[in-house]
């Protein structure tokens, strides 16, 4: 990976890894489904004038912006508004790297050397860890949404390499567009006094929407989009090691979450089985020329 790229990738984790503090502000003052929508709307406004998009990429683009930004965002935010803090989703995040590795072996042609297997092992060790701690136990349906999210954005970060010849800007703000409407129609349905709620919000609330269209999803979603077109898709996801590190300092520091030490176990577990998946970036190497067209 040349310098400048590697600097980029360290600075997508350090975005989403702080990103999480604020989506957890905002979704405690406002209904979940209501962010997601204002999010979103921000970024339309902020790239509309940039979308030129070929008639034969929409049908991707649609599929890619319901998985990614109504079947992550959606039961991920919901999460956050039933309890689950900061620290703990970006643990359960970073499930995602494994995930989107097993689906990138069957459907990229992505190869698995014993290495990588084996940190998928360990990290799967570190989740059934993580799900050990009573607190995590009481909040079944909080974690859950977290781990749905997840596994939709693994999904997601396999059509998003099968999209990669399109500008980075183009995909956020096609995801954008057609995920806005779909999460406002759910929010008017399932939530109430939305609002209201962000009328009597705290002045945290819009900033840290602002910080979520423009910083996370313009900057961050973009710098990963590059990425992924001189990558591969599994060693690139792979750069969310280091998020559960700047979301646990982030939502400990600012949010005052408490991590225990049989999350703190399992976490470092999972955190190591990804950087055995991606200790050299030799690991991944596609099965046929054509692996990852």
């Amino acid at each position: 990976m040349r310098p400048q790229d590697l600097l980029l990738a360290l600075l997508v984790a350090s975005i989403w890894g702080f990103g999480f503090v604020p989506s957890k502000i905002a979704t405690t003052e406002v209904p979940p489904l209501f962010v997601i929508t204002l999010r979103f709307g921000l970024v339309v406004l902020c790239t509309i004038w940039f979308i030129r998009v070929p008639c034969a990429q929409w049908r991707g683009l649609a599929l890619f912006a319901g998985l990614m930004g109504v079947g992550h965002f959606a039961p991920a935010y919901v999460g956050l508004r039933l309890g689950v803090d900061s620290t703990t989703a970006a643990l359960i995040w970073q499930m995602q790297v494994p995930c989107t590795v097993m689906l990138a072996y069957f459907l990229l042609a992505e190869r698995l050397d014993r290495r990588a297997i084996l940190g998928l092992l360990v990290a799967l060790l570190g989740v059934g860890v993580f799900l050990g701690e009573p607190a995590h136990q009481e909040n079944w349906l909080g974690i859950g949404l977290q781990f749905a999210g997840m596994l939709f954005n693994a999904f997601a970060n396999i059509q998003a390499k099968r999209l990669s010849h399109l500008h980075p800007i183009t995909i956020n703000a096609v995801t954008a567009l057609l995920a806005a409407p779909v999460l406002g129609a759910m929010s008017a349905g399932l939530e109430q006094d939305q609002f209201a709620a962000l009328a009597a919000a705290s002045w945290k609330t819009p900033a840290s929407i602002a910080f979520l269209a423009i910083v996370s999803t313009l900057v961050g979603f973009s710098g990963f989009y590059y990425l992924l077109k001189r990558y591969p898709v599994g060693w690139v996801t792979a750069i969310v090691l280091l998020v559960p590190l700047t979301g646990a300092i982030a939502g400990v520091g600012l949010m005052g979450d408490h991590l225990s030490w049989l999350s703190a176990l399992g976490g470092g577990a999972m955190l190591l089985g990804v950087g055995l998946i991606i200790i050299r970036p030799g690991t991944f190497r596609a099965r046929r020329d054509d692996g990852m067209r």
